[in-house]
Parts: C-alpha cells; sequence; structure tokens
C-alpha cells in the first residue's frame, strides 16, 4: 500500500457519516459514569507535561508529538471523542512512539501504552460490533473474537474502497460528458 492509497483511504475514512460517531461523551453529559474517566485523561495530560519537563523539552522540535498526544488527550477527557479524532489520535501516538524511540525518551512508553488502549477501547465500542451483521441469539451473548473483529475492519476498508471506486469512477464519467 502506497502512501498515497493510505492518505486517500483516510481521506474516505474522515469524510464518510461512520466518522462522526461518538466514540466517548462529554464529560458534563453523564458526570457520574465519566468523572474517572475525565481523572484518567487529566492524570495522563498532566505526566505527560512532567515527562516533558524532566527531559527539558521546552520549545524543542521533538516537543511537538508530545504536545500534540497531551492535548489531545485532554480534550477527549473534557468534550468527549468521535471516531475521526480517535484515528488522529492513533496516528500522533504512532509518531510519539517513533519520536520516543528515535531521542531515547524511554519513560513516554508507559504513557503512550496506556493512550493507546484508551483509545482502542473507544474505537472498539465503534468499530468492532458483533451485533452489527447477525441477529441470532448464539452471537448476541458472545463476546467479539479476534477473527471476527478483523473481519469487520476488512469488512469496512473494502467498503470506503468500492465507494471512492465509485465516485473516482462518477467523476470520470463527468469529465467525458
Amino acid at each position: 500500500m502506497t502512501m498515497n492509497e493510505i492518505l486517500e483511504t483516510l481521506g474516505d475514512i474522515f469524510l464518510s457519516q461512520e466518522a462522526r460517531q461518538s466514540t466517548q461523551k462529554p464529560f458534563w453529559k453523564d458526570f457520574e459514569n465519566l468523572k474517572y474517566t475525565l481523572l484518567q485523561h487529566l492524570a495522563l495530560f498532566f505526566l505527560i507535561r512532567w515527562l516533558q519537563e524532566h527531559y527539558g523539552m521546552e520549545y524543542a522540535p521533538q516537543h511537538v508529538p508530545f504536545l500534540l498526544m497531551g492535548s489531545a488527550n485532554a480534550l477527549i477527557g473534557l468534550l468527549g471523542s468521535t471516531q475521526c479524532f480517535d484515528v488522529i489520535v492513533i496516528v500522533e501516538l504512532v509518531m510519539a512512539t517513533m519520536f520516543a524511540f528515535l531521542f531515547r525518551f524511554f519513560l513516554f512508553f508507559p504513557v503512550i501504552a496506556a493512550m493507546m488502549v484508551q483509545t482502542s477501547r473507544r474505537l472498539e465500542t465503534v468499530l468492532i460490533n458483533p451485533l452489527e451483521e447477525s441477529g441470532n441469539a448464539e452471537n448476541e451473548q458472545a463476546p467479539p473474537t479476534y477473527r471476527n473483529a478483523r473481519s469487520q475492519i476488512k469488512k469496512r476498508l473494502e467498503s470506503f474502497r468500492r465507494r471512492r471506486q465509485e465516485r473516482v469512477n462518477q467523476t470520470s464519467s463527468d469529465d467525458v460528458e
């Protein structure tokens, strides 16, 4: 898969209706259930800020991915999240992982791992839903398996690719006319 195809796929994901699905509500809409989640997000934000000061990364180029990572975490805790924003957070986390490895900021790895777990749990509620296509009683009680989750993701990617191809065919037919 080339970089251009990856960017086109990400663009299709961001422009789809599914990207607007909420993966976490703002804390004020359900304060009793989300107050601990808010505290986790804010604790990670302040831990990231402390680690930045510990490594002396003030206003350095390697400061940027961790600043994005911390501010995204605080925003999710306060304002909630959507599927599209969670994909952006995953990209930020991959970038922060590369910077942490490259510049040997090893104390960031547990924080990055915690954020990846949070993000995957939020996305799991939206992307991996075994009840979506089957209506029988066995699947209603069975937890999602790895194979089932993988097939769900493959089906979604295929639908994005089909829609993109339809748009390309439609624009090429419009150009001919």
